[in-house]
Parts: C-alpha cells; sequence; structure tokens
C-alpha cells in the first residue's frame, strides 16, 4: 500500500519586522501553522527574509497570516 506524502517547498518572503517583540509575533504565528515544518529569519538581511520550509502551504496563506499581526511581507 502506497501512502501519499506531501511535496516539501521552500518559501521564501521579505519581511518587515521593526524589533524583537515583531520577531515574537511572528514566531507565535509561524510556530503555530502545523504546514510549517522549519522557519528562520536573516535579521541582518536588508530584506529581512524570512525562509519557510513547509508541505502543502501557499505563500498568500503566509502573507494574510502574519500582515493580520502588523508584519508586512512579500513573495520574493
Amino acid at each position: 500500500m502506497e501512502t501519499t506524502k506531501e511535496v516539501r517547498e521552500i518559501l521564501l518572503l521579505k519581511s518587515s519586522p521593526h524589533n524583537y517583540n515583531d520577531v515574537k509575533k511572528m514566531a507565535f504565528v509561524l510556530n503555530n501553522q502545523p504546514r510549517i515544518v522549519a522557519w528562520n529569519i536573516d535579521l541582518d538581511d536588508c530584506d529581512k527574509i524570512i525562509r519557510i520550509e513547509c508541505e502543502g502551504l501557499k505563500v498568500e496563506e503566509i502573507i494574510n497570516s502574519l500582515s493580520q499581526i502588523g508584519i508586512w511581507v512579500e513573495d520574493v
């Protein structure tokens, strides 16, 4: 019997956290998304790139979730 397995994707997004509290809010949202396997953010990069490893998640879903907490996000 063959099982269906979701394909993991890597999403890259520009973001706009301004301080540590913004990153904590982002972490709460991203860590509570069951289809996100792993994520990180490069705060040293001028675009504050978020790298998200996920299964079956659309960029629009991430953009909508983070915009609800006041974080601007754009697909790279």
